[in-house]
């Protein structure tokens, strides 16, 4: 220690006799030429900033970032759990399917003993599961300790939609009656605190598609206007500490018949939500005829990987659409569509009804190395970071 003590008070020394002559020269630099003198300065600051490094090194001083901390937490979570831990990670589920039970309103031993076998991401709820406020909070608060303390992460809490989230904010909620979302900053973060009550943590009932009827009716199309009121929606809930997934992408309804060049053209809002750091994008389940001969946006490389993930640069969390859906169910089964849904590049898996064909097949599929472990590792660093980040 008195070594390194007399090695930095040397170099200190030697700082103290440089300065004097930089002092000098910048004084000479003000008569001649002004603008030399901040180049002096920054020159000789990073000549010897190694000091304050030494110093810093002496004292003992170790500064992470939060960045840093979380990348090291999610590194410690991944090599610290098995395959079918990870897998599980990547599901959201509904009550009904977790359980059984649709109308489900306390966790009881029935919850515990299936997040034990399938401790997964996070939980869809329904209007079902939202008796009164005093039940329903407790209910959620349960759901959400449960899972936490299980799988070491805490869970995505989010409702499935407007027509939920109605009765659970019926009191506080000032909607447009023709778009069925607020409109005002001050509406979003109202709803947000609200949601926040009750533990949940995620929005999932923005639609972002502008030929949706709910987008296109008292807007006439105006593009700038749709993507104003989803931003204000997204940003009105984030204040809140409540996260937004949007969905349905590229486009809504039954088939699609758009080439690529169209479908980026009518991706503005969704690439406005991305730019302002909209955390999860769901996929819809329409059959993308021209772009994917048919297969479902869920389904196709094309659509997440291709064209959400690189060509409008999104690289937060891709859920699945719901692949209990009939233009899933139709094409392929849930075994199939789950692994081809992760090979697309989705993050999380979305099943409204059982989910656990999707998730036997995802960790058969690791194991037969049919899926490369990495690429879940992938997924789960995106859905913890995402956690992380949000002090969910």
């Amino acid at each position: 220690m008195k070594t390194k003590g007399r090695i930095l008070y040397f170099f200190t020394a030697i700082a103290g006799i440089i300065m004097v002559l930089l002092i000098g020269a910048m004084a000479f630099c003000l008569v001649t030429k002004g603008d030399s003198v901040d180049k002096i300065r920054d020159n000789f600051l990073s000549q010897f900033s190694f000091i304050g490094e030494i110093q810093a090194k002496e004292e003992g001083e170790t500064v992470k970032t939060d960045e840093i901390i979380n990348e090291e937490k999610i590194d410690s979570w991944i090599k610290g759990h098995s395959i079918e831990d990870k897998v599980a990670q990547l599901l959201l589920v509904t009550p009904a399917a977790l359980t059984g039970n649709a109308n489900l309103v306390t966790a009881d031993n029935t919850v515990e003993l299936a997040l034990r076998q399938y401790p997964v991401g996070g939980f869809v709820f329904t209007k079902e599961n939202i008796p009164d406020e005093e039940t329903t909070k407790q209910f959620f608060s349960s759901m959400y300790e449960y899972s936490s303390t299980i799988s070491g992460v805490a869970p995505f809490m989010a409702l499935s939609n407007m027509d939920d989230i109605k009765v659970l904010a019926a009191d506080t909620l000032t909607l447009d009656n023709i778009h069925d979302m607020p409109t005002s900053q001050n509406q979003a973060m109202a709803l947000g605190g609200r949601l926040k009550e009750f533990g949940i943590n995620l929005n999932t009932s923005l639609v972002a598609n502008e030929e949706s009827q709910e987008m296109t009716e008292g807007f006439a199309g105006d593009l700038n206007q749709i993507t104003d009121l989803t931003k204000t929606y997204f940003e009105g809930l984030k204040s809140q500490n409540v996260i937004t997934s949007v969905k349905y992408f590229p486009v809504s309804g039954d088939f699609c018949d758009m080439d690529e060049a169209t479908l980026l053209g009518n991706a503005v809002v969704f690439k406005s939500l991305i730019d302002s750091g909209i955390e999860l994008v769901q996929m819809s389940d329409t059959r993308l005829n021209l772009l994917s001969k048919g297969m479902p946006a869920t389904l196709s490389n094309k659509a997440v990987t291709e064209i959400l993930r690189k060509k409008l640069g999104f690289n937060g969390i891709i859920v699945s659409g719901d692949l209990s859906d009939e233009r899933i169910t139709t094409v392929m089964d849930s075994k199939e569509a789950a692994v081809t849904a992760i090979s697309a590049g989705c993050d999380m898996i979305y099943c409204s009804l059982d989910f656990r064909e999707a998730y036997e097949a995802i960790v058969q599929a690791v194991w037969s190395k049919d899926l490369d472990e990495d690429r879940i590792n992938e997924s789960v660093k995106r859905v913890l970071k995402v956690k992380y980040q949000n002090s969910i």
